[in-house]
């Protein structure tokens, strides 16, 4: 069981500030799983297996592409995001 005294709290909007922080001795960081084997090794990563985070996730492409491939893509990820919210809805 880890007990912690926090006595000040930074918010840090870039991921890579987060690691650099923790590896500065600046704190601990919550990071998505991704970072654990892209970023800094002088910082130790650990699964935290019952957090159920959710997060924001942005789209982004060009405003002049026209592709089958980025509509088929678009459609595929708007399902998926209606039918993952309709299964938390449900008791």
């Amino acid at each position: 069981r880890l007990t912690m005294v926090c006595s000040r709290l930074i918010h840090a909007h870039q991921l890579q500030t987060i690691v650099s922080l923790a590896a500065a001795g600046a704190g601990i960081g919550l990071v998505p799983d991704s970072y654990r084997t892209a970023f800094l090794e002088v910082v130790i990563y650990r699964r935290v297996k019952a957090l159920d985070v959710r997060m924001d996730m942005e789209l982004i492409w060009r405003p002049d592409a026209e592709s089958p491939v980025l509509s088929a893509f678009l459609t595929a990820v708007l399902q998926q995001v209606a039918a993952t919210s309709r299964s938390r809805r449900l008791p």
